[in-house]
């Protein structure tokens, strides 16, 4: 009769010593999670602690994949938090920030987006005035006031172009912030009643057609 062979990365295959260091990494990796829950620990705390018992863990499974989830099942170890955690590869806390910035990236583009629209419509409506005043009705009055259109857009911009500079994706933020900055600093230069030129019209509404769907796209790519 034939005996049967372990498999080298089955859990009764690891020797005990190493199956302590195992079961004592995840351990210290579920207190750590509950503690973190329960607001015991700092998320600063959290964060370095997390950290190191990732690394620990990642050099063991670099060596034998999976061996934490089959320690666990072998053994039926209690540690959903700590299984989780090693899934996901970073610290909650890391990912709560990712999931904030990617909340406010959200928010900035729709923003963004009524900003861009408002200032093509009021370009293709032929509006040209800096700050348009007069008999037109209030919305068309405040959709004509170019200035104020193109600021509020630029600094939109800005605060996207930050937050994208952070995940290092932040080129086609900064391309339309440089070419719609320079309108905003010509038309700073010209008093409210200065007219644009028809030719400059029609470049700032197609400079600013241009930087929306760049933006657009790159975000689209990005996503």
């Amino acid at each position: 009769m034939e005996s049967v062979q372990e498999e080298p990365d089955s859990p009764s295959s690891i020797d005990v010593e190493r199956a302590a260091n195992i079961y004592s990494l995840l351990q210290a990796l579920e207190h750590l999670e509950q503690s973190f829950v329960s607001g015991d620990v700092t998320t600063k705390e959290y964060n370095e602690e997390c950290t190191e018992l990732l690394s620990l863990c990642h050099i063991i499974e670099e060596a034998t994949p999976n061996v934490f989830e089959k320690i666990a099942k072998e053994y039926d170890v209690k540690c959903p938090l700590a299984l989780n955690r090693l899934k996901r590869g970073a610290p909650a806390s890391s990912t709560m920030k990712q999931q904030s910035s990617k909340n406010n990236e959200t928010y900035l583009m729709f923003e963004l987006s009524e900003h861009f629209i408002t200032l093509v419509d009021a370009l293709k409506l032929g509006c040209s005035l800096v700050e348009e005043v007069g008999t037109l009705s209030l919305i068309l009055k405040y959709r004509s006031q170019l200035y104020p259109l193109i600021h509020e857009l630029v600094a939109s911009l800005s605060c996207l172009q930050k937050l994208l500079s952070e995940s290092g994706n932040s080129q086609a933020a900064t391309s339309a912030l440089e070419k719609l900055g320079e309108w905003r600093s010509k038309l700073e230069k010209m008093a409210a009643y200065d007219k644009l030129e028809e030719t400059d019209r029609r470049q700032l509404a197609m400079d600013t057609e241009a930087a929306y769907g760049a933006l657009k796209v790159s975000l689209r790519m990005q996503g």
